[in-house]
């Protein structure tokens, strides 16, 4: 699958997702994909859980990572 093709697929979003929604998110890939983990790695300051999500296997990996935004105006 070239890059575009899967870019494509990507919803176009209109804000940024809330903590709550991140979440929700995370847990339905991993509740329809079976190649998809959900793991808890810690928690914030604030107590909430921090979650990872691993996909797929192989001998390369690769790191992505996003935090909120805090919607600042601009």
């Amino acid at each position: 699958m070239q890059f575009n093709e899967i870019l494509n697929q990507v919803p176009k979003y209109k804000e940024f997702m809330t903590i709550s929604e991140l979440d929700n998110s995370s847990k339905k890939l991993a509740s329809d994909y079976s190649n998809v983990e959900l793991k808890e790695i810690g928690k914030s300051q604030a107590g909430k859980v921090i979650y990872c999500l691993k996909i797929g296997e192989g001998k390369e990996n690769a790191l992505f990572f996003a935090f909120p935004h805090p919607n600042e105006n601009q």
